[in-house]
């Protein structure tokens, strides 16, 4: 048997990655998706870093997410920039519900 320094480690972490506008349009997607990732039972990154502006529906998607996943007792890390999404997640008084990662 060969002596390497590597090891390979099963993915424990399901990497989910939003960009632009997240509104009422993307609702159903949004939910959809969040369905799926929930279902694995894995924790979840969320990568928003690259989101521009985020309403009320989905933030409650991202509360929905949250919820599953600790039903799952798996967690959730929002990965998000100082920008106007992360304002108003931060507006809503959701910077002490959700762990997130300022990149």
């Amino acid at each position: 048997m060969e002596n390497s320094p590597f090891s390979s480690v099963a993915q424990t972490v399901e990497l989910v990655t939003l960009h632009g506008e997240l509104d009422l349009a993307v609702r159903e997607l949004l939910a959809r998706q969040f369905g799926e990732v929930a279902a694995l039972g894995r924790d979840v990154l969320v990568d928003m870093s690259d989101v521009t502006y985020l309403d009320s529906s989905a933030i409650g998607a991202l509360v929905g997410l949250r919820r599953e996943l600790a039903e799952r007792n798996a967690g959730m890390v929002l990965r998000m920039s100082r920008n106007a999404a992360y304002r108003l997640v931060e507006i809503a008084g959701l910077t002490t519900v959700f762990d997130i990662e300022l990149v």
